[in-house]
């Protein structure tokens, strides 16, 4: 991993049934698949299409900071998850393991119900560690 956006790529998992799955297109563009009790979640204000692949990018702003946003409701659209990396849970001081914790982010004029549907459906309760997945093993 040589850029920061890398620490993103894998799979994470807040051991409750939300998995995150992130894969690198090339720089800054990802795509993420979103999945909850091993089930994609249904976006009813995309015609039910499957949180598989959905665009993502990694945003550098040496004034506000990076973030890593997730679209959810198509192009430029201004609903995203944000996912935000932390190298380990603070609140585990014991645990060195890293985390990803979600966020969910809406245009000024955001339509209140999309804006609810994205947070119910997408926004994590739990932070995500990564996943050691068996074919990923030494």
């Amino acid at each position: 991993m040589n850029d920061w956006e890398d620490r993103y790529v894998g799979h994470w998992s807040d051991g409750v049934g939300t998995e995150i799955k992130v894969v690198k297109l090339h720089k800054h563009k990802f795509l993420v698949s979103y999945f909850r009790d091993g089930q994609p979640v249904q976006r009813p204000w995309l015609g039910d299409r499957p949180s598989i692949d959905m665009p993502a990018t990694y945003i550098v702003d040496p004034l506000e900071g990076d973030d890593f946003e997730v679209e959810l409701s198509g192009s430029n659209s201004g609903y995203t998850l944000n996912l935000h990396y932390e190298q380990s849970d603070w609140l585990r001081p014991d645990d060195d393991r890293e985390i990803i914790y979600t966020a969910i982010s809406g245009p000024s004029d955001y339509d209140e119900r999309l804006y609810r549907d994205c947070i119910e459906n997408f926004l994590c309760q739990e932070h995500l560690h990564r996943v050691q997945l068996k074919s990923e093993e030494p």
